[in-house]
């Protein structure tokens, strides 16, 4: 993980909500073993408490939001964008309707294109917006996020996000991140905002001259 000082994770202000920027590597919020996290650091710099209305798997990087109000009050935000880096599908865009579930045990998400007892319904759209010989640079954009489900959906339709071996990568990292990047939230108000993933590699850079043209 990249090493960023604290007031480096914060993006911006947008009345009572913080737009954070998370690296990959990092927890989005502390666990019972590991206090060290995004929250935790923002925090810590701020002085006060916040509340996350979005999180990010470990692995992901990219934004977040937050506020600091004592009571949860409902997240304005009509779309958020991704971009990730796949394996090569034929289809160069589409959108992906299923239904997903999570197995606590193994930590991964069961997916299926069915309705099913404990399965909850969820939907992206994404498009290819740049390629390499291997690899394609693929925008996402969803409501909603539900637990892997951008890593389980696009894997679905065999755009295998780079590096991640729980659904099916060849190899992952050594840092164990993988190619995703929460790039923009747009409120309903018209406000977007957009962090660059600025990643190492040429296909990272190339992902980069796209987020910055949203």
């Amino acid at each position: 993980m990249t090493q960023v000082t604290p007031s480096e994770l914060i993006v911006a202000r947008h009345g009572e909500f913080w737009l954070l920027r998370k690296p990959a590597g990092l927890l989005s919020q502390p666990s019972e073993v590991e206090r060290s996290s995004l929250l935790t650091l923002v925090e810590d710099h701020l002085g006060l408490k916040l509340h996350l209305y979005s999180r990010l798997d470990r692995p992901v990087s990219g934004l977040i939001v937050a506020s600091g109000r004592i009571k949860k009050v409902e997240l304005p935000i009509i779309q958020k964008t991704y971009v990730a880096i796949t394996t090569k599908a034929s289809d160069h865009e589409g959108t992906i309707h299923g239904y997903i579930s999570r197995d606590g045990q193994k930590r991964r998400a069961l997916y299926t294109d069915r309705q099913s007892p404990g399965f909850r319904q969820c939907e992206l759209t994404y498009r290819v917006v740049g390629s390499l010989e291997r690899y394609d640079i693929v925008a996402i954009t969803l409501d909603q996020g539900r637990f892997h489900q951008i890593r389980v959906q696009m894997a679905s339709v065999g755009r295998v996000i780079k590096g991640d071996v729980k659904y099916g990568a060849r190899r992952g990292y050594r840092d164990r991140s993988i190619d995703l990047h929460s790039a923009q939230v747009q409120f309903a108000d018209g406000t977007s905002f957009t962090t660059l993933a600025e990643r190492e590699g040429e296909l990272w850079r190339l992902a980069d001259t796209y987020i910055g043209q949203l």
